[in-house]
């Protein structure tokens, strides 16, 4: 018994010491950021390079451990400004190929003078012409995106481990937004498709006005828009809340497996699912809707009033002249049909 014990622990110890190594070589490599011990005082101007627009129609910046913090300027020159310790050797490159420019900082190397060089204050400026209408991609491995707003053809924002903040968006293509570990805010966003993901942490955007298809999901974070219009939609959450405050135009998909979902202003064009293991669902119709409208809950209580036929666990009703089908369920939790006129 004595010698199993003593085989446990040392087998115990070993897997803790593999993934001590494992974090100390991701923090070598830049992979995951590490504290700073850089005081905001000591921040200097390490590089700084301009780039005209000149035929530009693919902007893509790539960063690793710096914050990419974007401002909007007048004339027709990118300039983009490096600022982090004087003693710091990893400065941006460039490259211009045909009509596309790639600005990117190359993954620290691993070596013991980078034992002593931490990056967490350090960030990328980018003045952008408000000019520059054309694609744009923003990536930070280990950091946060600050964009104004923007208005061109498609915008990809990226972070693997830090905040995506953007003003107004406005693209003829499609407008992605995707987080492993952090928050997603955005204003306003009108383009064809739109994708908002984030594996830890909340979604807050204003009114999203699309041609095509919607996404937003999150794995472990609440999900909130002022209003959402488009064909189709899938709104889903593994552990948080939905909510759609003021209009949600379309049909489509809202689910979260632990969390409730209220919906505000709801217009049916197309067939709607809403679905929650563990929540209350609340779906409030705009004024005028024709429909037909089913809940089913396990174990909670179903409410609307309009005029619905109960059979146990489930009711249905008809709004209007009938029409696409709203389809309601939870395991756990209560159900809400409101119809206005």
């Amino acid at each position: 018994m004595r010698r199993k014990l003593v085989l446990a622990g040392i087998v115990t110890w070993g897997l803790i010491a593999a993934l001590l190594v494992g974090i100390f070589v991701l923090m070598l490599t830049g992979v995951v950021s590490v504290p700073s011990f850089v005081a905001p005082d000591k921040i200097d101007l390490l590089r700084e390079e301009s780039f005209p627009l000149d035929g530009l129609v693919d902007l893509n910046i790539r960063c690793r451990t710096e914050d990419i913090r974007v401002t909007l300027s007048d004339g027709d020159i990118i300039t983009v400004r490096q600022y982090g310790s004087a003693d710091a050797d990893l400065l941006f490159t460039s490259e211009r190929t045909g009509s596309a420019l790639t600005i990117s900082i190359p993954a620290r190397s691993l070596s013991f003078s980078c034992l002593f060089r931490f990056w967490s204050n350090a960030y990328l400026e980018v003045a952008l012409p408000s000019s520059y209408a054309q694609r744009l991609e923003l990536t930070a491995v280990s950091g946060s995106v600050n964009l104004p707003g923007f208005v061109g053809s498609a915008i990809t924002l990226s972070s693997v481990s830090g905040d995506i903040q953007v003003g107004n968006v406005a693209v003829t293509g499609d407008a992605t937004l995707k987080n492993t570990s952090g928050d997603i805010r955005a204003a306003d966003i009108q383009a064809q498709n739109a994708s908002l993901k984030t594996v830890s942490g909340d979604i807050r955007c204003g009114t999203l006005t699309l041609e095509g298809q919607a996404e937003l999901g999150t794995t472990s974070g609440d999900i909130r828009a002022d209003a959402l219009h488009s064909q189709t939609y899938d709104v889903h959450s593994i552990s948080g809340d939905i909510s759609l405050q003021s209009a949600l135009a379309g049909g489509g998909r809202l689910h979260t497996v632990s969390g409730n979902i209220n919906a505000a202003g709801v217009v049916v064009t197309n067939p709607i699912t809403a679905g929650s293991t563990s929540g209350d669902i609340r779906l409030a119709l705009a004024y005028g809707q024709h429909c037909e409208f089913k809940m089913k809950s396990t174990s909670g209580d179903l409410r609307s009033n309009a005029p619905i036929s109960r059979n146990r666990k489930e009711a249905n009703g008809t709004v209007g002249d009938g029409g696409p089908d709203i389809s309601a369920s939870t395991v756990s939790g209560d159900i809400t049909v409101d119809v206005t006129g």
